[in-house]
């Protein structure tokens, strides 16, 4: 799920545009190896990318659809950040 013990929200993210309908852009501090999550609103994982470097990602809607999402992003197995991701139609 979304939960995890171990998060500490010490990380800048920014999520623009949010909500969005095609793609948006997930900005945060430099990552070296993390991992990107997305979860539904009941908690299941529905994208995933791994290996992430650099200061920021688009993320594209593909088949989601419109709802509320919640982004994870994980690196050395420590959630360093939780936002939330509105897609609309």
């Amino acid at each position: 799920g979304i939960n995890d013990g171990n998060f500490n929200h010490k990380y800048k993210t920014i999520v623009y545009p949010n909500p969005f309908k095609t793609e948006t852009v997930y900005q945060f501090d430099n990552m070296h190896n993390a991992t990107i999550s997305i979860y539904n609103c009941f908690g299941v994982l529905v994208s995933q990318e791994n290996n992430v470097k650099g200061n920021c990602v688009k993320i594209s809607r593909g088949n989601l659809k419109s709802g509320i999402y919640f982004i994870k992003l994980i690196e050395s197995n420590k959630v360093v950040a939780i936002d939330k991701l509105v897609i609309v139609d």
